[in-house]
């Protein structure tokens, strides 16, 4: 809260008077990297985050048709349009149609009539739902699932999904669903395992993500 970026600001300030490094660890933010060259920055703000899923649709899946759903013109329009803006410069055109990025859908005035109208039955489809309205996204999965037979379909969800209670897993295991996110802990990993093994020995707890930014 305000607090709390005040007394960082205040923290900042001495470090960079006294050549201090200072990491930050829970912020998004960027303001604070600016002339100071001794700051450091965990998590990536949206900017970095949405060129991120524009070199991984890149990657993995060139040529698909992409579409992004949201729930009104209306809602998170500044983030919005952020998101757009990365995906317009930096995501491929589609290769049947060089002008076309993306297909966007407003869902409470559309439904699914734009993916029906513009989706692949011979590519990939992408849907990058943007939304945390979990009313919407149940709504939306289920009616993506029931056209799974006639379309490869890959679905991108934002960062809260993780904890978003009630979602339906079978939908979105069938939609081969991809959850956007700054961290993650690969439990395949030997100093993932290690670590999660001394924490449970010594709280006789399950590190969650607080822990990991600990470490």
């Amino acid at each position: 809260g305000p607090f709390y970026n005040a007394s960082f600001r205040i923290v900042a300030d001495f470090a960079l008077q006294n050549s201090i490094p200072i990491v930050n660890p829970l912020s998004n933010r960027s303001d604070f990297l600016t002339g100071n060259p001794y700051a450091i920055k965990i998590l990536p703000d949206e900017n970095r985050i949405f060129d991120a899923l524009s070199e991984y649709l890149n990657n993995n899946f060139k040529g698909a048709e992409v579409f992004i759903a949201r729930h009104s013109t209306m809602r998170d329009e500044h983030t919005f349009a952020k998101m757009k803006s990365a995906l317009n410069q930096q995501l491929n055109s589609n290769e049947y149609a060089p002008s076309a990025h993306f297909h966007e859908i407003i869902y409470n005035r559309d439904s699914l009539n734009i993916f029906k109208k513009n989706a692949s039955t011979t590519k990939e489809n992408v849907v990058i739902v943007y939304s945390d309205n979990k009313v919407l996204i149940l709504d939306f999965m289920r009616k993506l699932n029931l056209l799974r037979e006639k379309y490869d379909i890959t679905v991108f969800g934002l960062p809260n999904w993780i904890e978003m209670e009630g979602l339906d897993y079978r939908h979105m295991n069938n939609l081969n669903t991809h959850v956007i996110t700054s961290e993650f802990a690969d439990y395949e990993s030997d100093e993932v395992k290690s670590f999660v093994r001394l924490f449970r020995e010594t709280y006789q707890a399950e590190p969650e993500s607080y822990a990991f930014k600990g470490y």
